[in-house]
């Protein structure tokens, strides 16, 4: 029940009576965190046994309660979706048979019906979305007026914005004096009048693009985001786009056009009208004009080579710059077939084919020609040993992979392993040196060998564009375009952007040794598609993607825990500047610090936005490499930390890798990384609308006891972010709900208020 107040804005279902238990689930029954939509369920005393004479619908609507302690308790699946309030109220958003998928997005019409409903001039709302003769689904709201006049569509546009995404917004609006009701009491929707579907306009209506800028703008976003055609109205963010996709949207342009165009007045203007009309006349402002070079001299490593390869030297054989994948295939594997494989990716690539050597007291890349290199793909059968010893047998396996030095002089700098479990499951481990790879790299090669897998699997030609540039033509091109002089605008403003802000460091369990020797672990955690698409939504309405959402909700997580005001963190960039590069194998990716004031007690919407213009300073500027901003900024090297900043944010926005490797169904597995770069880093991965991240930390500071803790403050941070954005960051909670209890029993007293 629910004791309504005057100050009332929203009517909730309130709490649950005595003897029942209510639930909010996702489709896997698992509870989902406060604010975020799911299904209704119901347990405890009162609820029936099933509905008579209907087995179907009773298995379909009663199902067994993971929850309870009695033997064969039920839950009752309502069909209404529900969301919990932060003061512990359930607030009902409609049934859950109302979802739809329109342009790729999932949206929920009871969120939308009762956002409708808090408007002052409407008394009811009803949504629909009818299908239209081309397939698509459009948004009809059904409006009674509260009173008098009904309110303008434009009005109710435009308050919907400041509330919901934009393809959230219905187009089409019909006024109706009374909804049509069911006996029951509940909207008869079958009644309601149907609008001439043909008629009806879509979210945003298609206007075909009508200059060639528009056009040329249009065609290098439906390329880049695989879509049929794009409006000159389209927003790039709502249709797919992310800052990663943008970087790769402006070399495109640049290429096509040959004109720059800043990052930030893609986020200022983001549709293809806003696009267009900023870009400016004339020739390329300052990206360099790539030519292929000879290859019959010694070579130049690119400046973060150059940094890792004097690593090496100080810290010869560690694993830390190991970049290593590990893949279980399901299915017949062809041994011979993936070996000729990986012989093929390295035939095609020329950085997986490098070794360094010294020249004049300088190190250089030397490239093994085609008919001098071969590939040798390693073999173990472990089909003799007992089956309950071969998953153990694996993981020692690929630790030895993982672990196992490279020799940067005579190479090779990729290697792979294959274990054969049983007849159809094997483990695939491969390793490359992050001299030659990047992030990027690692999904790029996924995608080509299960194409040449497959085409020789079939005894056919492998679909592969040929290459017409490598690494070593960007190593030269950087050394060309990034020199001392063309490096001193931008150098001059990451001092300026950097003075005064700290590294953001967190708590360590133990003192920090003066010399930290790169031990790490993995500690892996998930969240659902719920919470990541309700972080996308606020990230929308307020003109920022989901990265800059992330790294403002760390920010707020970092202000609690550091109790610092003026922090930098890291995050990364591909630094692929021209699209040719964006098929080659190489150590392009370059790291980027974000410093953002968090002084003032924001509310996370005055952070986000905060870390949104931070991200995009630093965006203009992201080319500067890493190496010469740490001589320029922090040149003194203290062996107890990383320059400049010690915690990373990463999301992961690199093209998906593939199921399949042929017929072999094929899943990614850990690969037991025992190395840390940083502090901390918290890297993270979108699949299947889930968000999930891996954090690795260096075992000398933190245990996994601290770094599960984090985990859980920073999911139920944004949780209650996505409630109460409005709420300043130093109120929203951090402990999770199963942690309460036990900090209770141990504070013993009155209960404090950690809301």
């Amino acid at each position: 029940g629910h004791r309504m107040t005057p100050h009332d804005v929203v009517v909730t279902i309130g709490r649950p009576c005595t003897n029942q238990q209510v639930y909010v689930l996702d489709r896997n029954l698992q509870p989902v965190p406060i604010g975020v939509a799911g299904e209704l369920h119901i347990g405890g005393a009162g609820v029936t046994r099933g509905y008579l004479g209907r087995p179907d619908l009773t298995a379909e609507r009663f199902v067994p309660d993971p929850f309870g302690a009695a033997p064969g308790g039920r839950l009752y699946c309502t069909g209404d979706l529900a969301r919990w309030r932060a003061d512990g109220t359930l607030e009902c958003l409609g049934r859950a048979d109302g979802q739809v998928k329109i342009l790729g997005h999932r949206i929920e019409l009871g969120e939308i019906e009762a956002t409708l409903a808090q408007h002052p001039a409407v008394q009811t709302v009803a949504m629909t979305a009818p299908a239209a003769a081309d397939g698509q689904r459009r948004l009809v709201a059904y409006i009674v007026a509260a009173s008098g006049a009904a309110p303008k569509k434009a009005d109710l546009r435009a308050w919907l914005r400041q509330r919901l995404p934009e393809h959230m917004v219905p187009a089409t609006y019909v006024y109706l004096p009374v909804l049509p009701f069911t006996p029951s009491g509940k909207i008869d929707r079958k009644a309601l009048p149907a609008p001439d579907v043909a008629q009806v306009p879509a979210e945003k209506t298609f206007v075909a693009p009508r200059t060639p800028a528009e056009r040329l703008v249009a065609d290098v976003w439906a390329a880049l985001l695989s879509l049929p055609r794009v409006g000159v109205h389209d927003n790039f963010f709502e249709i797919g786009g992310h800052s990663l996709l943008a970087m790769q949207m402006i070399a495109r342009l640049r290429q096509a056009a040959g004109v720059e165009l800043p990052l930030r007045s893609v986020f200022e203007a983001p549709t293809v009208e806003g696009v267009a009309a900023r870009l400016p006349e004339g020739g390329l402002a300052h990206s360099g004009a790539l030519t292929l070079i000879a290859r019959d001299g010694p070579l130049p490593l690119s400046l973060g080579q150059r940094r890792i390869w004097f690593i090496e030297q100080l810290e010869p054989g560690r694993s830390t710059y190991h970049m290593p994948a590990a893949i279980r295939l399901r299915g017949h594997c062809d041994a011979g077939a993936l070996a000729a494989s990986f012989s093929d990716l390295v035939q095609r690539h020329e950085a997986l084919r490098t070794r360094f050597s010294v020249h004049d007291g300088e190190p250089h890349q030397d490239i093994v020609p085609t008919h001098a290199c071969t590939f040798a793909l390693s073999t173990e059968d472990l089909r003799h040993f007992p089956v309950v010893e071969r998953e153990a047998l694996a993981r020692a396996r690929t630790a030895e992979e993982v672990a196992g030095p490279f020799d940067l002089t005579n190479g090779p700098l990729v290697r792979a392993r294959l274990l054969r479990l049983d007849e159809q499951d094997h483990l695939l481990v491969f390793v490359i040196h992050h001299i030659v790879s990047d992030g990027w790299t690692m999904g790029l090669i996924t995608r080509e060998l299960t194409e040449l897998y497959a085409a020789r699997a079939a005894g056919r030609t492998a679909a592969l564009l040929p290459l017409s540039i490598h690494y070593v033509d960007f190593a030269t091109w950087q050394r060309a375009h990034l020199s001392d002089e063309a490096l001193r605008p931008a150098l001059a403003f990451w001092k300026k952007y950097l003075a005064g802000g700290v590294a953001a460091e967190i708590p360590s369990d133990r003192p920090r040794p003066r010399v930290l020797d790169g031990q790490g672990r993995e500690y892996r955690f998930t969240w659902s598609a719920e919470l990541t698409e309700a972080l996308q939504h606020l990230g929308q309405r307020e003109g920022a993607t989901l990265f800059m959402t992330l790294l403002a909700g760390y920010y707020a997580l970092l202000v609690r825990y550091t109790r610092q005001d003026d922090m930098v963190v890291g995050t990364s960039v591909a630094n692929r500047p021209h699209p040719e590069f964006e098929g080659v194998v190489g150590f392009f990716v370059n790291l980027l610090p974000v410093r953002v004031d968090t002084s003032g007690n924001p509310t996370f919407i005055e952070l986000l936005a905060r870390v949104k213009q931070a991200c995009l300073a630093g965006y203009a500027h992201q080319d500067t490499p890493f190496e010469s901003l740490v001589d320029a900024v922090a040149p003194g090297r203290d062996q107890s930390r990383t320059p400049i900043f010690q915690t990373m944010l990463v999301l992961l926005n690199v093209p998906a890798a593939t199921a399949r490797l042929g017929d072999l169904e094929i899943a990614h597995v850990p690969t037991g990384n025992h190395t840390a770069k940083f502090d901390l880093t918290l890297l993270g991965t979108e699949t299947a609308g889930e968000l999930g991240w891996v954090a690795e930390y260096r075992t000398e500071l933190y245990s996994e006891a601290t770094i599960a803790r984090l985990a859980d403050s920073y999911q139920t941070l944004l949780t209650a972010i996505v409630a109460q954005p409005e709420l300043p960051v130093t109120r929203l909670p951090l402990l999770a709900a199963r942690e309460r209890p036990a900090v209770l029993a141990l504070g013993g007293g009155a209960t404090p208020d950690f809301s």
